[in-house]
């Protein structure tokens, strides 16, 4: 397994240098080309998926936000996908963080289980590891300790009631 590790981020190791040497830096492809980098991947090697957040939500017909919800009978099914920091899915997705289907794209590695884009090229487990989710969920963090904060000093409680 470690040499299919290695093929892997091998792989994706060239596919980052393909496309900064046009010019775009791992940050900018994260940030706008994910998808195309991902499918890229994808179509060229089939030991690769391209999925996003869109791939692990349930849409319930209409458009508005809280028709969408994460699938977790499909994440059960997907061991390695799992929130961090100890929120929930529900969490997750309220905290309109992850909440848009488009928000990013990864590429799955169907023999190592590992996950890829352009700024993680060593892949991670856990897709919300990546770091292009870091921002996120320091986000997430902060406003978890802030609420905590607040529900032990009444007097920011009541003030923000009024």
């Amino acid at each position: 397994m470690i040499d299919e590790v290695r093929v892997s981020r091998a792989l994706v190791t060239a596919a980052i240098a393909t496309w900064t040497s046009e010019g775009m830096t791992p940050s900018e492809i994260n940030n706008g080309s994910c998808f195309e980098f991902a499918d890229g991947l994808d179509h060229a090697h089939d030991r690769f998926e391209s999925i996003g957040i869109g791939n692990l939500m349930l849409y319930r017909g209409k458009w508005n936000d809280e028709e969408y919800a994460f699938d977790e009978d499909l994440l059960s099914k997907r061991v390695h996908y799992r929130p961090l920091h100890g929120f929930t899915w529900q969490e997750m997705f309220s905290s309109g963080l992850f909440d848009w289907p488009g928000i990013h794209g990864w590429a799955h590695c169907r023999i190592t289980d590992l996950c890829f884009d352009a700024e993680t090229p060593e892949g991670t487990r856990n897709p919300f590891e990546l770091s292009y989710f870091a921002p996120r969920w320091r986000a997430m963090l902060l406003a978890r300790e802030n609420a905590r904060a607040a529900a032990g000093r009444p007097d920011i409680v009541q003030s923000e009631r009024r």
